[in-house]
């Protein structure tokens, strides 16, 4: 099966670039991370919202890392939260890795090939890709995705190709979405999505002094049905993007689909699930301002209900402006202006307003 067969591809390569290791190799440990606070100001048509609120976030990666004499790298990364809106502290990373000249392997919680390596339209001035503009005040509204993200950051098996005339290749295994670490869950009918598979493709050059980015991805995975029955579509999802920059300018568009992935099998009326964006930003010394469009269609709901049709069916547009400017290194300020139109065919749960964002960020 092909889950075997990517296991066995990613033990040959741990075992052709182990060699002769050398066992009395130091670790090296190497501690960076990344904090942000964020004010924001919702006005929208939906009566008796608060308009102020801040969130933030801190996070903190541990690497130990070692080379053997034969030059193969190897190691390990948990990346620590405080994010969570209870207080508690949680890790979204925690893996294995081991990086030689056959590439990149990695065994354990970390992110898919595809969303270290798509690419969209620029957003260097909304910092660390902070990619759902306002997500915290826009909350309720459908998908628009920028990269394919249907596992998070699930238990995997993911492997990088090496670079080659500016070409990387990757894939990766997932067997159920949603299983973290130490987490054993074996049931199939439970509305989960099990052995997923991903493959992904990535180039980066440049020529006579304009740059070219590129990505492509692609995702399926088996859609287990719900506990009383109710069969879904399984998943098949795929992302493009581009970019070109020339002189401080950079200009890109993405686009996913998710067509009608994890909707009930044969529901009528539902649309499929896509998004696609394009935008344009300009650096000049500390100075990033860029301005972007997002639409969005569907929300991959998983439920029949009017209400939830109604939302499934949902089409968004979202306009943004912003800038970033680097005070010291490792220190970034900015701000940040949305517009959002969310619309439904049968005018439920409509929405439109505006969301002004002011951020800071440290990271080291």
């Amino acid at each position: 099966m092909n889950r075997y067969l990517l296991a066995g591809c990613a033990a040959v390569a741990l075992a052709m670039g182990s060699g002769a290791a050398n066992a009395q190799a130091k670790f090296e440990v190497k501690i960076g991370g990344d904090v942000f606070f964020e004010a924001g100001y919702a006005e929208d048509d939906i009566s008796g919202n608060r308009s102020v609120e801040f969130r933030n976030r801190f996070r903190v990666n541990i690497t130990p890392t070692a080379k053997a004499d034969n030059g193969l790298e190897y190691g390990g990364r948990v990346r620590l939260r405080a994010n969570r809106s209870d207080a508690t502290v949680d890790g979204d990373h925690a893996y294995i890795f081991v990086q030689g000249t056959f590439g990149q392997v990695r065994l354990g919680v970390t992110n898919s090939f595809n969303d270290d390596t798509y690419v969209s339209r620029p957003i260097g001035y909304m910092f660390l890709g902070q990619t759902t503009p306002g997500d915290v005040y826009l909350s309720g509204l459908p998908f628009h995705d920028y990269s394919l993200v249907p596992e998070g950051s699930g238990t995997k098996i993911r492997y990088a190709s090496p670079v080659f005339a500016g070409f990387q290749v990757g894939a990766s295994y997932t067997p159920r979405a949603g299983d973290y670490n130490n987490s054993v869950v074996l049931t199939q009918d439970d509305a989960s999505v099990q052995d997923m598979f991903e493959i992904g493709a990535n180039y980066k050059g440049t020529f006579a002094g304009v740059s070219v980015n590129a990505s492509a991805g692609y995702f399926w995975g088996d859609a287990e049905p719900t506990a009383t029955g109710v069969r879904r579509d399984d998943l098949r999802a795929w992302q493009v993007g581009g970019q070109v920059g020339y002189a401080g300018f950079l200009v890109g568009a993405g686009y996913v689909d998710y067509d009608d992935s994890l909707q009930p099998s044969g529901a009528v009326g539902i649309r499929d699930a896509y998004s696609w964006n394009a935008g344009v930003q300009y650096t000049t010394g500390p100075i990033v301002v860029g301005a972007g469009y997002t639409y969005g269609q569907g929300s991959r709901s998983t439920s029949t209900t009017a209400a939830a049709v109604a939302v499934a069916n949902s089409k968004l547009d979202l306009w943004s402006v912003g800038l970033a400017y680097t005070v010291a290194p490792g220190l970034t300020v900015g701000a940040e202006y949305n517009y959002f139109d969310l619309n439904t065919p049968t005018g439920f749960a409509d929405r439109d307003g505006s969301v002004v964002m002011l951020r800071s960020i440290v990271a080291f």
